[in-house]
């Protein structure tokens, strides 16, 4: 599973406009229908459930269907979702865009196997990681990160947004009830 590597990428979280952490992975050789993965957290930071987003390429004729791929951490699936990015002239699949959470320990490699053809299907759901609710005409959707609140009937298509338990909207404040600008 550890073969040569053929492309390694800096996968960048941004955090805020000064901070930002990174990851660095690599893809290996294509063999029997599956691309290694393997992630690399040099700071020492333990990165638990880390969003990663990573294109990858395939030959010609490999992969037909982006619903045809699944992602393992030794014998555990791994919700995954693939998007196709460029496709090659007889129409398979040439890079496919992947989103994914897993948990990076820091000082650490992780290794990942992604299986491609006709018979693989991710199992695992990838709206594990996304949470609505509705309740008194509210909707909060939630993904971990990020907690979005819409109010039926409200002033503001967002009623409250926050990001990492931060609000990031200014409370509204509506000085003259009834009266607009001309």
């Amino acid at each position: 599973m550890h073969g040569e590597c053929n492309n390694t990428y800096k996968v960048i979280r941004e955090i805020s406009a000064d901070r930002k952490e990174e990851l660095l992975m690599t893809t290996t050789t294509e063999h029997n229908n599956q691309v290694d993965l393997m992630l690399w957290e040099p700071s020492g930071v333990n990165r638990p459930d880390w969003p990663i987003t990573v294109g990858v390429p395939f030959r010609e004729g490999a992969l037909d269907n982006p619903q045809h791929i699944s992602l393992w951490d030794g014998d555990r699936e791994i919700a995954v979702v693939g998007r196709v990015l460029a496709n090659w002239p007889d129409a398979s699949i040439r890079w496919l865009l992947l989103d994914f959470h897993v948990d990076v320990m820091g000082n650490q490699k992780k290794y990942l196997a992604l299986r491609f053809g006709q018979g693989e299907s991710c199992t695992q759901s990838a709206a594990a990681y996304l949470e609505i609710a509705e309740q008194d005409g509210e909707i909060t959707v939630i993904n971990g990160e990020m907690t979005v609140c819409f109010r039926n009937g409200g002033r503001l298509p967002l009623d409250d947004l926050h990001c990492q338990q931060r609000s990031v909207l200014q409370p509204y404040i509506e000085i003259n009830p009834g009266t607009h600008p001309s």
